[in-house]
């Protein structure tokens, strides 16, 4: 069956190329026009390279040899004749040798040609690598996404859960409340570095644990040597949460409605900022942020809270510090007189209007005699998440409520004194 094939296959080449040779032979005898030309035979070149029994091929740096009696057919051109006159002269004085070789490849045995069919993909996935830079500048490799994650903070469970990862969490902290399917979660202990069980953590086999940057970093060396990828992560800032969010939106796989969140919060940002651009510098309310009362701590401008302050047309009393949260004390606050005074509502058994009255010299500043003090939600306003900026309503709504339309404000969340209050766990760092 092979050796039928072959033949079959050769004799389709003799008659190629018969019919190309009596082409050529009509065109040369009816034009006689002697052009540069080399008639090509499968694998051979005859023409201007043909003398003492040899042909070039069309590669020059190969020479075949030929038949003696091709040989010697070639020295009956006149050797005098202009190269491209032989070629003729070969085509047309000597059909007999080109007809040799036409019959001689013809009849050549050889293989059919066979198809190469692209070699098929592997049917294992082809694994792609994504690099990511936590915090701290540390360089982490990713070669699938992963699908077990355990978050150690409640920001970076909200922001989780806001770019539709969720479903990815496997463990958290006792003070991720929110959204209630945090709730549900296997708790690893609590926020601080003391409170967290890294047996617990283990247990539950993760593919990624995502940390705070500033207050959890002695935890990375000993998962390193587990072998399980831990991120430094944690925003100070707006700008920061927006990077994060676009971030963990790459890792876990969510990067569209990653940068869908981005975009909204932004447009909300726009949006509240101009309900109080209307306010006169002169006319901004001074406003005082206490983070907690034993030490007594306060929110400066490169916390993402003194941020919110300023977002929300208000002058921060302690602008002047570089601490994002500094602690002090009582005279400097009677000092700055406040016209405002704010706080988590986690913290409201400190900052009742009786109570704020009893600290000594607190009856007689601007905020407590016009009874300005108001609580926001304390999960809102100590987490640098996704619902800071629900905070950042209901602070303008408290400081400036003609500025905003009228509609109704999100309730207050009435928990306990320790419900993941991070910027107070920032403050005691």
């Amino acid at each position: 069956m092979k050796s039928g094939n072959a033949t079959q296959f050769g004799l389709l080449r003799f008659i190629g190329a018969l019919r190309l040779y009596r082409a050529a032979s009509a065109f040369f005898d009816a034009s006689r026009i002697t052009p540069p030309v080399k008639f090509l035979v499968p694998g051979l070149c005859l023409g201007t390279h043909c003398s003492g029994g040899s042909a070039s091929l069309g590669n020059a740096s190969e020479t075949r040899i030929l038949d003696d009696s091709a040989g010697r057919a070639c020295k009956s051109v006149d050797s005098k004749a202009e190269p491209w006159n032989q070629s003729v002269a070969i085509g047309q004085k000597c059909p007999f040798l080109l007809l040799f070789f036409v019959l001689a490849l013809g009849c050549l045995k050889s293989e059919p040609h066979s198809v190469v069919q692209p070699a098929s993909p592997s049917t294992e996935e082809v694994k792609l690598e994504m690099l990511a830079f936590d915090r701290l500048k540390r360089t982490l490799r990713f070669t699938e996404v992963p699908k077990r994650i355990v978050s150690l903070s409640p920001s970076t469970t909200e922001l989780l859960y806001a770019i539709g990862a969720g479903e990815q969490l496997v463990g958290a902290t006792e003070h991720c409340n929110y959204p209630t399917a945090a709730t549900k979660l296997k708790r690893v202990g609590g926020g601080t570095l003391q409170g967290i069980s890294r047996e617990t953590i283990l247990s539950l086999n993760p593919d990624l644990i995502l940390c705070k940057w500033d207050s959890h970093q002695p935890l990375i060396e000993p998962f390193e040597r587990f072998k399980v990828p831990i991120m430094a992560i944690g925003a100070d800032t707006l700008a920061e949460l927006y990077e994060e969010a676009v971030l963990l939106g790459q890792v876990t796989g969510h990067e569209a409605e990653a940068s869908q969140l981005v975009d909204q919060m932004k447009r909300r940002v726009v949006a509240l900022t101009s309900w109080v651009d209307s306010v006169p510098m002169d006319q901004r309310r001074r406003a005082f942020y206490e983070v907690w009362d034993e030490p007594l701590m306060t929110a400066g401008p490169k916390s993402f809270i003194g941020e919110m302050l300023e977002m929300g047309g208000m002058k921060n009393i302690f602008d002047d510090t570089t601490v994002r949260y500094p602690r002090i004390s009582d005279e400097v606050v009677l000092d700055r007189d406040p016209e405002v005074i704010l706080a988590p509502s986690t913290h409201r058994a400190k900052v009742s209007m009786e109570i704020l009255a009893k600290r000594q010299g607190w009856d007689r500043i601007t905020a407590v005699r016009d009874r300005q003090v108001f609580l926001i939600d304390g999960d809102q306003v100590s987490r640098c998440g996704p619902r800071m900026l629900d905070a950042l309503e209901a602070m303008i709504r408290a400081v400036y409520p003609d500025k905003l339309p009228k509609v109704p404000s999100k309730e207050l969340n009435d928990e306990g004194a320790d419900s993941g209050n991070e910027a107070k766990q920032d403050a005691d760092r």
